[in-house]
């Protein structure tokens, strides 16, 4: 009869460990995000400044790294778009991709990640002339300041909320004889999910 007490108490359904969201951010992850943009580019000819938009969407991969509850990882994210337009002399003009790899650091705490990030971008631009037959393309270098925030919904299946603004620096075209630098700034507003390995 002593030992019956004990006996019922091990059949009670026992505590569950908590979550720990210090293990479940570190290590490789990859996914997709997508969202919308605006490029708004100039030159310097003091031609106004034109505004492209677009939806954008493409996908990541990364590391993370846990010291506590600090986290540092790299990204890598590759995207497609259709940013266009035609500035005020009758050019058209669109950038159909960007690169980017960064650098993320931030705070994790329960099932959240808020991070900062910061690193470097490539996005192609083209200009063409109907009127002249001409067109012309670059790769345009940028830097990269963001932040965002993320939440596990499962323990490998993370959603997430970013932004990300870039500065491109300029390039030389030339349509039909003329040479003329453009540069750039492109804003990113995206949804994103990544599962976790």
């Amino acid at each position: 009869m002593l030992a019956s007490p004990s006996v019922l108490a091990a059949d009670l359904p026992q505590p569950q460990p908590a979550f720990d969201a210090g293990k479940n951010w570190q290590g490789f992850y990859s996914g997709g995000q997508f969202g919308y943009g605006w490029l708004k580019g100039e030159d310097n000819l003091g031609t106004p400044s034109s505004t492209l938009d677009s939806v954008i969407g493409g996908v990541h991969a990364g590391y993370n790294h846990q010291f506590g509850n600090l986290v540092l990882g790299l990204e890598g994210e590759a995207n497609l778009t259709n940013l266009s337009s035609t500035t005020s002399v009758g050019f058209e003009t669109n950038s159909d991709w960007m690169l980017a790899g960064l650098v993320r650091a931030g705070f994790a705490f329960d099932r959240f990640f808020a991070y900062g990030s910061t690193g470097v971008s490539l996005a192609e631009i083209s200009f063409k002339s109907s009127a002249r037959g001409t067109k012309d393309s670059n790769t345009h270098t940028g830097v990269l300041l963001g932040a965002g925030i993320e939440a596990l919904v499962t323990d490998s299946v993370s959603v997430g909320l970013d932004y990300q603004h870039h500065w491109f620096a300029s390039k030389t075209y030339n349509l039909g004889g003329n040479d003329f630098k453009v540069d750039g700034d492109l804003d990113l507003v995206r949804a994103r999910v990544s599962y976790h390995f």
